[in-house]
């Protein structure tokens, strides 16, 4: 029996300071080809975030607003982005200084 192996060849990661307006998560085109996992720092964290950091294009809002409010990553969870390119993943919060590490392959 043949099990294939997939790798990551170019491993690219970051953090991105969130505040209350939407941002990009990395400024330029950045091509990934499995996607981007994103985590925020939670309580077993040197500095854990107190609030969401939500994801989505870039008219996410930092809310569950059914037209443009975004995928909220509370402190100490992570989300992974089967995406293409990692600036095209926009975050906001509602308190300045949030961060998110993310991890793109």
């Amino acid at each position: 029996m043949y099990i294939s192996h997939e790798t990551a060849a170019n491993l690219r990661y970051g953090h991105k300071s969130v505040d209350d307006t939407s941002q990009r998560l990395y400024d330029f085109s950045l091509p990934c080809l499995k996607g981007v996992l994103l985590r925020t720092p939670g309580a077993v964290d040197p500095v854990p975030n107190t609030v969401c950091v939500w994801v989505g294009d870039a008219r996410v809002l930092a809310s569950s607003n059914i037209a443009n409010g975004g995928m909220p990553i509370p402190p100490g969870e992570s989300l992974f982005i089967p995406i293409d390119d990692v600036s095209k993943i926009w975050v906001v919060s509602t308190v300045a200084g949030q961060d998110v590490a993310w991890m793109a392959a």
